[in-house]
């Protein structure tokens, strides 16, 4: 039993190292095509919030999507530690407030993501 827990902290620390490569590489700008074939050869990643704050920043980079539903997706995945992913979802949101011009404070659009910002918080 002591060398299998061994065995998976190893796995653990192996996906999290390649996860973080993962974010290096969208930090740098590498295509997106690239880094999901990355992503999609490691076991059980869904399992790590890292992949979905590498899943959040690829589909923020082509524009808006659907934030809540992908954070929704990594918890019933069992994603850990989520706080990290809240934390870019959060920000992803904050982002897209921004950055949708014209709307105004009492605008439906602004009032779902207030919503939505305080049912992550």
């Amino acid at each position: 039993e002591e060398e299998e827990k061994k065995a998976q902290l190893e796995l653990s620390n192996k996906i999290n190292s390649t996860l973080t490569q993962c974010l290096q590489l969208i930090e740098e700008g590498v295509p997106s095509n690239a880094v999901f074939t990355i992503l999609s050869s490691i076991p059980e990643v869904e399992k790590f919030a890292k992949f979905w704050i590498c899943k959040a920043k690829l589909l923020a980079s082509k524009g808006s999507f659907d934030v809540i539903g992908l954070y929704e997706e990594a918890i019933r995945n069992g994603a850990t530690p989520i706080q990290e992913l809240r934390e870019v979802v959060l920000n992803i949101l904050q982002d897209q407030n921004r950055t949708t011009e014209g709307v105004t404070s009492d605008s439906p659009v602004a009032e779902t993501n207030v919503t939505a910002t305080e049912e992550l918080a």
